[in-house]
């Protein structure tokens, strides 16, 4: 009798301890492992481009013009970054050496790109914008060559024959002058949109 009463008293002890370590929170020891997480490195690409000199056909030459004559000029715009692109320029021309200041103001000069060509103009604001509407122009990281990295921009110019009378002999007109400008913009996550506004769904329309 007197050992199952040590017996049980032994028990209510161990119990009694066991509570008191849990209610304590007392911190016992576990199997663990720990490791580091792998680096996930995101590098920015590259919207870059280049822009060639102009060069007009072979034989052609433009520096002895008359009245009514036209002709073609092309530059060669290059993407020579990462990103896959859309393209857009603003062209300017500048007379000199014109004979009165009322001939300067109606200008006899033209231009525009062919009929076949997939560069569109767009008025917005006064200002005259050619639209590359051929597709997104591939960039470096996609693989692509040089050449289907570059897109032609091919004007015709045209010398209107009863505007350019003889205050214009021995002028000169240039095309590109200051003002002119390219841009690109990534072709990416609608970003034509988000930089140029309706201009850029307006000449994508297949009805523009």
């Amino acid at each position: 009798m007197k050992n199952l009463t040590k017996s049980k008293t032994a028990m209510s002890l161990l119990l009694i301890g066991l509570a008191a370590i849990i209610i304590g929170g007392a911190t016992m020891a576990w199997f663990t492992d720990s490791t580091e997480v792998a680096d996930a490195t995101f590098t920015a690409g590259t919207v870059e481009i280049e822009a060639g000199d102009s060069v007009f056909p072979e034989g052609k030459l433009y520096d002895n013009i008359n009245p009514g004559d036209c002709g073609r000029v092309t530059w060669d715009i290059v993407n020579t970054g990462t990103k896959a692109i859309e393209l857009r320029v603003k062209m300017t021309e500048a007379w000199t050496g014109v004979g009165s200041e009322t001939a300067s103001t109606a200008n006899p000069f033209y231009y525009c790109p062919p009929s076949d060509s997939e560069w569109v103009m767009y008025e917005e604001d006064g200002e005259t914008w050619l639209y590359y509407t051929g597709g997104s122009v591939p960039g470096t990281y996609s693989g692509a060559t040089e050449e289907e990295r570059t897109v032609p921009l091919t004007l015709v110019v045209g010398f209107d024959g009863e505007e350019m009378d003889n205050d214009y002999q021995g002028a000169s007109v240039i095309l590109g002058s200051e003002g002119s400008i390219v841009e690109a913009v990534q072709a990416s996550n609608d970003a034509p949109f988000a930089v140029w506004g309706n201009a850029w769904r307006t000449v994508t329309d297949p009805a523009y």
